[in-house]
């Protein structure tokens, strides 16, 4: 493929970051390469080290391509999500202290469940079911919303 043809990774990361607009990047500037996004993310403080992780990813894990970056950041989000799904489940099971455990806070016994994005929330039919308590989707992670 002709390099005429291939995305600026930079420019699309910028683009695609939630809120980048507010950070202190000129896209015409810092985004016209990742090797000036990467300088301008690692050099000065921008108050953003998820922006500084996914680019430093993608250039130095990724190999600064397009399927570099699809590889890093899969196998990253993976990883955030092992760690995500640890959390619930202590969140869950772990005592609030070690003489006051966190009361009504065992698994729905009736397994009736709602799709919600990213977690899944008891039935409100369900025996078990606590105002406000959601339990992550083990089975998938949390990046799903689909029904179990």
């Amino acid at each position: 493929m002709p390099k005429d043809n291939l995305p600026n990774l930079a420019r699309l990361i910028y683009e695609a970051y939630p809120d980048s607009d507010l950070l202190p990047i000129d896209p015409q500037r810092d985004c016209r390469s990742l090797d000036d996004l990467l300088e301008r993310v690692t050099t000065q403080d921008l108050g953003d080290s998820l922006l500084e992780f996914l680019v430093t990813e993608i250039v130095e894990g990724g190999e600064g391509t397009l399927e570099g970056a699809i590889r890093v950041l899969t196998r990253a989000r993976k990883d955030v999500d092992a760690v995500l799904q640890a959390l619930f489940r202590a969140r869950f099971t772990l005592p609030l202290s070690p003489s006051r455990p966190r009361p009504g806070l065992a698994p729905c016994s009736s397994r009736k469940m709602l799709a919600t994005p990213r977690l899944l929330r008891h039935d409100r039919s369900c025996p078990d079911h606590r105002m406000g308590a959601a339990y992550p989707k083990e089975s998938e992670g949390w990046l799903t919303s689909s029904a179990s």
